[in-house]
């Protein structure tokens, strides 16, 4: 028996019945997925949080927060959150270059109070000033 002379088996019909099979497989779920009842759940209520009351965590790109403006590191942040007074919806509003696990840790260190409320967003923008200061008119042109 020459080993050179043997040749390789063909696994192209092999490739193509596993092609047809997923195929079919594929059909099938999805059309099967279409027949079956989905009965999404109803909201028993929905609640609006005012977000001029929240209170405002801000998670920073250097692994320090922000609670109302004062910082505090990472170490500093659960004490912080316990001083937090009951029933308080905490706004998290995350740099974008910041690392993912500050942001976890600032999420498990208020999971510790469940009498908080958690919102994910930006703050809203400061309000405008009541008196707006206009510039004065430009001169008219002179004329020839």
């Amino acid at each position: 028996m020459d080993i050179e002379n043997l040749e390789e088996p063909d696994v192209t019909p092999l490739i193509n019945v596993n092609l047809v099979i997923l195929v079919m497989i594929l059909a099938i779920a999805s059309h099967a997925a279409r027949l079956l009842p989905l009965e999404m759940p109803k909201a028993e209520q929905t609640e609006f949080l005012e977000m001029s009351d929240a209170v405002l965590l801000r998670v920073q790109t250097d692994k320090a927060y922000q609670l109302q403006g004062s910082p505090l590191t990472r170490e500093a942040l659960p004490g912080a959150i316990d001083a937090l007074e009951a029933d308080s919806v905490v706004l998290i509003a995350m740099d974008s270059k910041a690392p993912y696990d500050s942001l976890i840790w600032a999420v498990d260190s208020i999971m510790t109070r469940p009498d908080l409320q958690v919102a994910f967003g930006q703050p809203p923008p400061p309000a405008a000033a009541t008196t707006a200061t206009t510039a004065p008119a430009p001169p008219a042109p002179a004329g020839n």
